[in-house]
């Protein structure tokens, strides 16, 4: 999505306007102030045309935040594991959830 987000010139000027420099150093969005991320948020929620994919991985904090995607407009693919193999140090050994057999 960044991408395809930051040619779009009203998230580009938004950006600008406030987080000068953001192009040369963009690890610097999380420093967005509160009201910078909420004028972003309103006009990602207006976007068409693009699609936004997302990994979630189990335990992942986004996974309870997944339902403000149904405030956005935008095309959107949410992918979940639908396998997992880890390591348990309780059982000392792999533990296996879900199939890898197709649906």
């Amino acid at each position: 999505m960044a991408a395809a987000t930051f040619r779009r010139v009203d998230i580009v000027a938004a950006l600008d306007n406030f987080l000068p420099g953001w192009e040369k150093n963009p690890h610097r969005l999380c420093d967005l102030s509160p009201h910078g991320r909420e004028k972003l948020r309103l006009l990602a929620r207006q976007m068409e045309g693009i699609k936004l994919c997302l990994v979630v991985f189990v335990n992942s904090s986004l996974g309870n935040q997944l339902n403000i995607l149904s405030h956005y407009r935008l095309e959107v693919e949410v992918c979940t594991p639908s396998f997992v193999r880890d390591y348990s140090l309780w059982q000392n050994d792999l533990i296996c959830r879900g199939t890898l057999e197709k649906e």
